[in-house]
């Protein structure tokens, strides 16, 4: 369930995108791996020149800098720009959710195991850093 809300907010990053008319998804094959990432970020944080966004890429990215720079020319509608920055919060908040999550399954596997006819200690609770 979670994996799906937070693909959702991936589409929604998508949609703003569109809407905006950058067309990074076009040379980046995943907004919420780690160039998307970096770009978006620093793109709602106010940075709107393509080449210094670009020049986030991961050396893995097939596209070059000047194809993504080229990419990320668009309009820059206040509208579409909050949907992108809500869509990226919400994004986080499921993030840190998945985290939490994770965090209690490996508590209760831990506490399955047993060592020497006792249970394995768990560690403390998860607690998210904001």
């Amino acid at each position: 369930m979670l994996l799906k809300t937070q693909g959702r907010h991936v589409q929604h990053m998508q949609k703003a995108l569109t809407q905006m008319n950058i067309q990074l998804a076009n040379v980046i094959s995943d907004v919420a791996g780690e160039t998307g990432q970096k770009i978006l970020r620093t793109f709602v944080a106010g940075e709107r020149d393509g080449q210094v966004l670009a020049a986030m890429r991961n050396m893995r990215i097939r596209a070059s800098e000047d194809e993504i720079a080229k990419s990320l020319q668009g309009n820059w509608r206040t509208e579409h720009l909050i949907a992108l920055k809500q869509a990226l919060a919400m994004f986080d908040f499921i993030g840190l959710q998945l985290a939490e999550c994770d965090w209690e399954i490996e508590a209760l596997l831990r506490s399955l195991q047993v060592h020497d006819g006792e249970p394995a200690s768990v560690s403390p609770p998860f607690h998210p850093i904001h």
